[in-house]
């Protein structure tokens, strides 16, 4: 008996995903993939190549796990669960995928991070049939275990971010440090973009994966005086992104002057709404470390 129709493309998206998210194969992948790749889902770039580099940007220690599969006429659902994404918590997710002419030619999805048992109002887990702590601890990991940590890559990260550390250059000028910040990911699984905030030249990373759910400004404080580039601290901004899953925005700031040090701090503000001009209120609105010890000492 032939197979039908609904089961050759249920097979043929479990293929296509362990391929792109697990095996990492893209060159194979690019088989499944139409060119012409439609993509619905709010959080990848547009196209076949969007979704690749989504995947090339996520840590190595992404899985995908398959779980329950449906198919009727030319679109398969599948429920599954990437872990190992760089966020706190794995994503369950319920893909949508329209087939045409035996590849993947468009996508929805639905995302929820996975709830632990004392989120899960029904007692039971989003994925499978145990909770991910459940599942470390009865393989022998020590309770309690907190369920983020069991899915979060720690060790990659860490990793990631000391291997970059070490392959920075020696040198601490600005244009050592600009020329091979131009060439590097700060920190996999994590992008890079040059942007501006109110008029402040600013350097923004956040997740490669997913959409964060806060921002953060940074002030990188430094040579107030002498100037240091934001591009010596992305490793750390870029691990607060990942951490906090959260946009991060480095901001620049003009050199003190023979005035007050609000000067050079005010401008750097400037781009977090809606601040007024004088130093001294920020605190009492917004919550900004970098503000009150720049702001209560001056320049001589």
């Amino acid at each position: 008996m032939s197979q039908s129709r609904e089961s050759k493309n249920k097979a043929l998206v479990l293929k296509a995903f362990d391929t792109l998210f697990n095996q990492r194969d893209y060159a194979a992948a690019e088989r499944f993939w139409s060119p012409n790749y439609v993509q619905h889902s709010a959080h990848i770039e547009p196209g076949r190549e969007g979704l690749f580099n989504l995947i090339k940007g996520a840590p190595s220690a992404l899985k995908y796990e398959p779980g329950v599969i449906v198919a009727e006429g030319d679109f398969v659902i599948i429920h599954g669960r990437f872990s190992g994404n760089g966020r706190p918590r794995s994503w369950i997710a319920a893909d949508v995928v329209r087939i045409a002419d035996d590849v993947l030619a468009e996508h929805w999805d639905v995302l929820q991070d996975e709830a632990t048992r004392a989120e899960s109002k029904s007692g039971l887990p989003m994925f499978g049939d145990a909770f991910p702590a459940d599942v470390a601890a009865a393989d022998g990991a020590p309770t309690p275990v907190p369920p983020a940590d069991t899915q979060r890559p720690e060790s990659q990260l860490m990793k990631a971010f000391v291997s970059y550390l070490r392959a920075r250059p020696d040198s601490a000028d600005a244009e050592s440090t600009r020329e091979f910040n131009d060439g590097q990911t700060a920190l996999e699984g994590v992008t890079r973009r040059d942007t501006e905030l109110a008029g402040v030249p600013t350097i923004t990373v956040q997740p490669a994966v997913g959409r964060p759910d806060r921002t953060v400004i940074y002030f990188h404080g430094g040579g107030y005086v002498s100037g240091s580039p934001p591009e010596r601290y992305l490793p750390l901004a870029a691990a607060v992104a990942l951490a906090a899953n959260a946009t991060v925005h480095a901001v620049d700031y003009r050199l003190a002057t023979n005035s007050a040090s609000q000067r050079p701090t005010t401008t750097a503000c400037r781009p977090t709404p809606p601040w007024s001009a004088t130093a001294e209120s920020i605190p009492a609105r917004y919550p900004c470390w970098a503000i009150p010890q720049a702001a209560t000492s001056r320049w001589p």
